[in-house]
């Protein structure tokens, strides 16, 4: 999970997934090029290159294409809404609420056993607090290092801390009033 912009009115989170897929898709060429070698092959069969192909081509390449992810969570305080985008092969999945009813991300262990400092994975989910999806929403499929999760969801929760104490200051119309005499000062001039 990578924090690519980080203002006082914008955050976003950008996470791909693609280093276990390319090995996936390696394995899916080594798998064609045997299949290559074993079509000009005239003592191998046509069920030899049928099940060979089964075996190495289909797998790797559902293989691949699962483990294909990529997903963004954009924090925008000027239009007041959280935007999450999740795309993987089968499509894009786009989500949106207002910051209001976003509470804050969890970070949530991938394994249940043993010391949660020996888990060196972690996933991260965004908590919605109200609306028609409250509940909990996994931010990616998969796991990924914990120093990274823990910082991004650190930095969201700082974020999120921020909005809301600018957004929950009073006006107290004093604001207004400094600017009506600066306006009458020019004019006068």
């Amino acid at each position: 999970m990578r924090i690519t912009t980080d203002t006082p009115d914008l955050l976003i989170l950008r996470f791909t997934r693609w280093k276990a897929s390319l090995f996936f898709t390696v394995l899916t060429g080594l798998g064609l090029w045997g299949g290559v070698k074993l079509a000009y092959n005239p003592d191998a069969g046509l069920f030899a290159l049928l099940l060979w192909l089964f075996l190495t081509v289909l797998w790797t390449t559902l293989f691949a294409l699962t483990f294909m992810e990529r997903s963004m969570l954009v924090l925008n305080a000027q239009t007041g809404e959280a935007d999450f985008r999740h795309a993987t092969a089968i499509g894009l999945h786009r989500h949106k609420w207002p910051l209001s009813e976003v509470q804050s991300t969890r970070v949530t262990r991938r394994r249940t056993d043993g010391p949660a400092i020996d888990d060196p994975k972690r996933l991260m989910t965004l908590y919605v607090r109200e609306g028609m999806d409250e509940g909990r929403h996994k931010l990616t499929n998969g796991a990924m290092p914990a120093e990274d999760v823990l910082a991004a969801s650190a930095r969201v929760s700082d974020w999120m801390k921020d909005w809301r104490a600018n957004r929950q200051k009073p006006d107290d119309g004093s604001s207004h009033a400094n600017r009506s005499a600066e306006l009458s000062e020019k004019t006068s001039t």
